[in-house]
Order: structure tokens, then sequence, then C-alpha cells
């Protein structure tokens, strides 16, 4: 009951839509007072978007800690293995700011995820630190498969593979089909967006054939494969995304409406929350910036 109540208390788009005129700092303070979302305890009392930024993910962390505290112990081994993409994401961060003028410093990394002392005393840690912090890690391994394309500036092959492994962790430890079928949707999405940015490197364990993927050039192409599997289908391919999203979200709405004593509220409550605090991100990181009220209303994902 519950966790049923955090689901249902979540802010969606709509919701959020109505805070698009306001500044970044009343909305701080009018989310924290309509209970929607509270950051005085990872805030200071002057702040900048890149300590909000790091107060989102503190918050998201703390929340799925608590799922765990409060869920059955055949899920502990698969929240681990998902709280792990919030140290994923600050990697990511970390090496791509390399390039990055005035970057954000280890000051910024969330208290909650484990980083050693030496590591967040760097001041502005380099790509020799961050591989030292990795050492003899699964992370390492992939850092040292890509060490000198990120060396060079190049990413992108780098952060798949972090994204692969991610879901592959997920998928090993998910207790029930439930929560192998929500892994195996979130492959298939990054299996798509592989497809559509040509690149030939796919994760194991989805629904949608990667083969088929591979071969795919045209929106027809990804709408017969997405059918053959039960997805929704998009008019373009720039929209197949988007129809992915919604149907993502919509699956979290049919799973908190069945049996709300069985682990559909779990799975549920993951997806729900991740898509809560994008938005918020994309909230709060507009309206900083000043971007028109309206541009906000229609970035915010529905």
């Amino acid at each position: 009951a519950r966790l049923r109540a955090k689901t249902q208390s979540l802010p969606d788009a709509d919701q959020l839509k109505q805070y698009a005129t306001r500044s970044f700092e009343d909305i701080i303070y009018a989310l924290n007072k309509n209970n929607i979302l509270d950051l005085t305890d990872y805030l200071k009392p002057t702040f900048t978007y890149g300590a909000i930024d790091t107060a989102l993910r503190s918050h998201h962390i703390a929340a799925i800690k608590e799922l765990k505290r409060i869920t059955p112990q055949t899920y502990h081994r698969f929240l681990t293995a998902y709280l792990k993409k919030f140290k994923v994401r600050v990697l990511k961060n970390l090496v791509r700011q390399q390039h990055i003028e005035h970057a954000e410093t280890t000051k910024q990394l969330p208290r909650s995820l484990r980083f050693s002392l030496a590591f967040r005393d760097q001041p502005t840690p380099g790509l020799d630190d961050i591989q030292q912090e990795l050492q003899g890690t699964q992370l390492g391994d992939i850092f040292n498969d890509h060490e000198d394309s990120i060396r060079n500036g190049d990413y992108d092959a780098f952060e798949h593979d972090l994204n692969i492994h991610l879901l592959q962790q997920q998928l090993k430890h998910a207790p029930t089909q439930t929560a192998k079928t929500y892994v195996k949707q979130n492959i298939d999405r990054l299996n798509l967006s592989s497809s559509l940015k040509n690149t030939s490197t796919y994760a194991e364990g989805g629904r949608l054939p990667t083969e088929a993927l591979d071969k795919a050039t045209t929106i027809n192409d990804y709408n017969t494969i997405l059918t053959e599997h039960n997805y929704p289908t998009a008019e373009t391919k720039d929209n197949l995304h988007k129809v992915f999203r919604q149907h993502l979200k919509a699956h979290a709405d049919k799973l908190s409406g069945r049996q709300p004593l069985s682990d559909n509220i779990i799975i549920s409550y993951l997806i729900e929350k991740a898509y809560a605090m994008k938005n918020l991100n994309i909230l709060l990181k507009l309206t900083y910036h000043e971007k028109p009220a309206e541009h906000i209303r229609n970035t915010l994902i529905t």
C-alpha cells in the first residue's frame, strides 16, 4: 500500500507544466511546499543548476534504496544492479568533462555513490584518476577496452557498452517475469537506438531480432519489426523514440492496476519514478536557462 501511494504521488508532465512560467528558484520552493519534491537535504542555502542536478540524482538514489529496504529480499540483487546506473551516469559525465572547460568537479558527486576518498579529494579528476578508480572492476574493463578512443575524445562506443553492461546485469538478476519483461523492453529500446544510429553493437536478451534491426533502413522496416513483437508503430523514424517511451509509460500504468500485492507495483514505481525525475530535470534545467514556457511544456515527456 505504501509503495502504491508513492507511485500515485509522483508528478506527471501535466502537473509540471503549470510551473513553466515560474522562476528557477520559485519552482524549487514550490515543489517542496506542495510535497512533490524536497531537495533540502541535498542543497545548501545558495545553489546552482549543477548542484540541483546532483541533488536530483541523490534524491533518486535515496528513493531506490528505500524501495530496496521495503521490498522482498528476492528483489535486492536486481535493485542493486539498477542502482549501478547512477554511478555509470556520473562516470559518463566525468569522462566527457575532460574536454570541457570549467567542468564540474568531484565535489558534485552524490555522497551516496561509492567512490574512494582519494578520488573524491581530487579537485579535477583526469582520465588517469578515473582509470585508477575503476581498476579491477567490470566498469574498469570497459574503460580499458575503449581507452584509446576515450583519450581522443570519442565516447560513444564506451557509453554504449556501459549501457549494455547495465542492462545485462539487470536481466541476470531480474527475479520475476515482470522484472525480466521490463529489462527486455529497455534492451529493445537500446537496440532500436543502436540501429537508428547505424551502430552494429547490440545487447543480448531483448525481444526484437537484432539481425532484422541491423538490416532495417526505412520506417516501414521498423514498423514491421515492431508490429511482429507487439510494440506500437510510428509515422517517422524521428518519432520512434517518443513512441517507445510512451509505450513504456503505458506499460507502467497497466502494471500499477494489476494485482496490487504482486511485484507489478515495484516495476511500475521504477518506471514512473524515472520519468518523473527526468521531467523534473528538464523543467529545472530549462527554467534555469530561462527558456520560454511553451518550449518547456513541449519538451516535457508525456
